[in-house]
Parts: C-alpha cells; structure tokens; sequence
C-alpha cells in the first residue's frame, strides 16, 4: 500500500453565498468587488447594485471614506447605517438620492465632512434642494420634447444704408 493513497487529503472548496440570488458558489470562482462580498459574476454584481441594498451599501461605503481613519469604528459605521435607514424609512428618502446629495455636498460644493454629526448635516437640505432641481430639470426637458419645430426659415439680407448729402443753398 502506497503511503499517499492511504492518507489522501481531501480539500475542501470553501462556499460563499451570492448576495444577489443567494446561490451557494465556490469562494475561488466567485466575483468578489471588495472583501467579504461575493457575486456569481459581474452581471449578478450589476443587478445587485440596483436594488436597495446595493443602494446602501454603496451610500454607506462612499460615507465610510470621508471619516477619518480615527473615527471609523463599528459604533460610527452602525450610526451612519441607522441614519441612513431613518432617512428611507421615516423620511421617505431613496438611499440613491442620499448618495447623490452626499456627493454633492463634498464634491460639487467642496464642503469639509464633519465627523461628529454624519449624514444630518447633508440629507434634510440638500437631499430637497437636490430633488427640486431635478424636478424642474424634468420639466424643462419635457417641455422641449413637446415644443413644436418650426420649419420657417429666416433670411437675412444685406442691409443698404442711404446718405444724403446737404444741399447748401447759399
């Protein structure tokens, strides 16, 4: 008897869960965007992210990025993620939005993120503001979309300038 086929080791594929159909798929072979989130491939990753949840987690981790490194603990990621759940569960707010207004606030704005007061000192304003505008931009471009062409064309010619001259009667 061979000493190799007696003590065969078996390894063991390590299984991890999709997060969008909750498939059970190999760990090696799945789509993994960052650590600890696992797809079965890139499509499945792009239907994910559509949904609520992948709203929130892309809310939560562009929100985790402008804490500094000495506040980012477990207590200020599951205040942010509480925030943010009043915010679409109370306010009626859409975690996409919040994103949007969020970035906002730091990019387009260029406002400094405070760490003590999270996403209070964005979303009632802002998220408002930010909806208001995109409201009216709707209804600018709806009201383009309805405006009527008109198929006159306008000529322009050249333009004659007549002088006179004074007649002295002296």
């Amino acid at each position: 008897m061979d000493f190799e086929s007696t003590y065969q080791i078996i390894i063991k594929m390590s299984k991890v869960k999709c997060r969008h159909c909750k498939k059970k798929i190999d760990k090696e072979s799945a789509f993994s965007p960052r650590e600890k989130l696992y797809f079965c491939d890139q499509e499945c990753y792009r239907k994910w992210r559509k949904t609520d949840d992948g709203q929130l987690d892309a809310l939560l981790d562009y929100v985790w990025k402008l804490y500094s490194p000495s506040k980012q603990t477990s207590s200020t990621y599951i205040m942010i993620k509480k925030q943010a759940e009043h915010y679409h569960n109370i306010e009626g707010f859409k975690y996409q939005g919040m994103f949007l207004a969020v970035r906002y606030y730091v990019e387009i704005l260029e406002r400094l993120w405070c760490d003590d007061y999270g996403l209070g000192q964005v979303l009632p304003t802002y998220y408002i503001a930010l909806q208001n505008m995109y409201e009216e931009q709707r209804a600018l471009k709806s009201k383009l979309n309805n405006m009527e062409e008109t198929k006159e064309r306008i000529v322009q010619g050249k333009q004659y300038v007549t002088r006179r001259r004074e007649l002295s009667l002296d």
